[in-house]
């Protein structure tokens, strides 16, 4: 009688570190699932002639945040810009083609980037933008004749939401 209790014990034991072994692996890939991220991207730049239009476009795992910052890097060697035009309300700063910075501490981690454009976008109560996908701003460039015709595009995070990462 006794060889059986300590079977049964030893299968129960098994079986329950078994489980919280699964129910932790569960745990585990249910928080890699549910990271919250914020995505700036693009499809290119399409180009008609020398002028080149960027749709900068906009995803996130949550459809109300705190807002967000970033700056969007490019070859100014190569194209300047000619206009921007952003959509969502509730910028806090307004990026024009004069919003231009030198990327001095090649924050994109490009060395073929060397100026950028500052976006910020915030809500104080949390909501921003009330979508998880949306278009951002517009941005015109034109060529620059002579150049090495570099027309790659970067982003970089200025500000993000606590609890969230910034992916491009």
């Amino acid at each position: 009688a006794s060889e059986n209790s300590e079977n049964s014990e030893n299968s129960e034991n098994s079986e329950n570190s078994e489980n919280s072994e699964n129910s932790e692996n569960s745990e585990n890939s249910d928080n890699s699932a549910n990271v919250n991220y914020q995505r700036v991207y693009d499809n290119g730049i399409v180009w008609y002639g020398d002028i080149g239009t960027l749709l900068v476009q906009y995803q996130s795992s949550v459809s109300e945040t705190t807002g967000l910052g970033f700056r969007v890097h490019f070859d100014h060697s190569s194209m300047k810009i000619n206009s921007v035009t952003f959509y969502p309300v509730d910028a806090i700063i307004s990026t024009t083609p004069k919003s231009l910075m030198p990327d001095a501490d090649n924050r994109d981690n490009d060395a073929a980037t060397n100026y950028f454009l500052p976006f910020a976008w915030a809500s104080l109560y949390g909501q921003w933008p009330q979508a998880n996908q949306i278009n951002l701003a517009t941005i015109e460039f034109e060529k620059v004749h002579g150049s090495s015709a570099n027309y790659r595009i970067n982003y970089s995070p200025i500000s993000v939401p606590a609890g969230f990462q910034f992916i491009q």
